[in-house]
């Protein structure tokens, strides 16, 4: 759990993680896509 905390902080979503995806705006939901790829771990490629 708290790995998943610091992961949400990171990307500033924990306080909206309540909040349903639907009224995420564009920018949190870019957030959300960032957060999905440090959850697990990925190699990102510049």
């Amino acid at each position: 759990m708290m790995k998943n905390k610091g992961k949400t902080n990171l990307v500033s979503l924990w306080d909206d993680r309540n909040q349903s995806i639907q009224a995420y705006s564009k920018g949190m939901l870019q957030r959300l896509g960032l957060g999905v790829i440090l959850f697990y771990d990925f190699i990102i490629l510049f």
